[in-house]
């Protein structure tokens, strides 16, 4: 990225995979049965939007995708939904690691700014962050996470969450790049990030019409 030699599929393939991710995330918190989820979250930590922003204006470019992003990005959805159901509050080591990546999001938006021509209304709101807006926003939820009572084994479970969210992250961008440009294909993720992984038509008049 630095170098400006990062592969245009390498960023959009972030974004689907976050897209993954987050879509998930985003759905079960609200929706799971514990009263402290509810405490911690708030609908203006939702970052999918931004993502769909992003990825709406790529949508005329064929942007391939690379498939083991993509099914890297599929194994930490269901660890989430495994979560969601077992030990809910789990999901806020999940949510912890998401919202800390707002640190790093505001040192690469300008290097894909940069490489790619991009701006946070032209592919680049899910990493555009005002400085003072993120550091209040990554303060308040550190107060609410921190008045989270939680016991030992749900305390282990929380950090358990995180170390599987920051590793299974890595496996995502490990298949960003390098990767082969033999592998690219087309997931229906890349039409839809909600829609699931599996192989999209190639027919041009089907893809328009979806």
């Amino acid at each position: 990225l630095d170098r400006g030699e990062l592969p245009m599929e390498s960023y959009v393939g972030q974004l689907r995979a976050m897209a993954v991710l987050h879509g998930v995330l985003e759905h079960e918190i609200p929706n799971a049965r514990d009263d402290r989820l509810n405490a911690v979250w708030m609908d203006n930590l939702r970052r999918f939007p931004q993502i769909q922003a992003d990825l709406g204006f790529f949508a005329s470019r064929t942007m391939l995708d690379i498939a083991a992003a993509h099914e890297a990005a599929g194994v930490l959805a269901n660890h989430i939904l495994r979560r969601s159901v077992e030990q809910p509050v789990s999901l806020l080591g999940y949510l912890y690691v998401l919202e800390g990546s707002i640190g790093g999001a505001k040192v690469l938006a300008p290097r894909f700014s940069q490489a790619f021509g991009l701006d946070i209304h032209r592919g680049l709101a899910y990493l555009t962050w005002d400085h003072a807006v993120a550091g209040k926003r990554w303060r308040d939820f550190g107060e609410r996470m921190n008045a989270t009572p939680v016991n030992a084994t749900e305390s282990e479970a929380i950090i358990d969450a995180a170390q599987e969210a920051f590793a299974g992250i890595r496996q995502v961008f490990a298949a960003l790049y390098p990767f082969d440009a033999a592998q690219l294909t087309r997931k229906a993720t890349s039409l839809n990030p909600e829609a699931g992984a599996h192989p999209a038509p190639e027919d041009p008049g089907e893809l328009d019409a979806a």
